[in-house]
């Protein structure tokens, strides 16, 4: 009787684990790693501030990193991406 409670009780648990998928994909030196429903895991921690923390490091990069554009004034007084689409760092 023991062992068949332990017993079920070992596949109860291990049925609702989750499993999680360590893909072979590499991004931002990050490995990408898959839930159960191929969703990718956040590697911020903790995981419920994940989204804000992403949002805080790209306004951060808006308003801090990218240079003015180049060219005569008026139009180096103002940031690159009032002018331009995208932004190439060539330095």
């Amino acid at each position: 009787m023991k062992l068949t409670i332990i017993t079920l009780l070992v596949i109860i648990i291990s049925c609702s684990c989750k499993h999680n998928e360590v893909s072979d994909i590499t991004f931002c030196t990050h490995k990408v790693v898959l839930d159960e429903k191929n969703k990718i895991i956040p590697w911020y921690s903790p995981r419920e501030n994940a989204y804000d923390h992403f949002l805080h490091l790209r306004w951060n990069f808006i308003m801090t990193k990218v240079p003015n554009s180049p060219g005569p004034a008026p139009s180096s007084k103002y940031p690159q991406y009032f002018f331009y689409c995208a932004f190439k760092d060539t330095g």
